[in-house]
């Protein structure tokens, strides 16, 4: 899956290079298509963004939680929990 998912952020980036380009944006029909496969990618893409930015996120928490300061902890702690919570929501 999680190939799945970086072979869809790599298609955007690639119909994003596209639809940057000269000729493509001469072409409607191309530049519809593209516009059109780019839509049904965007949300999915974001989504898988953001789970890396969270994920990465909770493992810094989670370093945190072996700290030897008890407040440091306390605070990887908490911050692991809620950023646990987000995960899931997503």
């Amino acid at each position: 899956m999680l190939n799945r998912l970086i072979t869809t952020r790599l298609r955007l980036e690639e119909i994003d290079e596209q639809l940057s380009n000269e000729s493509v944006l001469k072409d409607v029909k191309l530049f519809k298509t593209l516009s059109i496969e780019r839509a049904s990618l965007a949300d999915v893409v974001d989504k898988f963004n953001e789970y890396e930015k969270l994920t990465t996120q909770s493992e810094e928490a989670k370093l945190m939680m072996n700290e030897d300061d008890k407040e440091l902890a306390e605070l990887g702690k908490e911050e692991y929990s809620r950023l646990e919570i987000e995960i899931n929501n997503l």
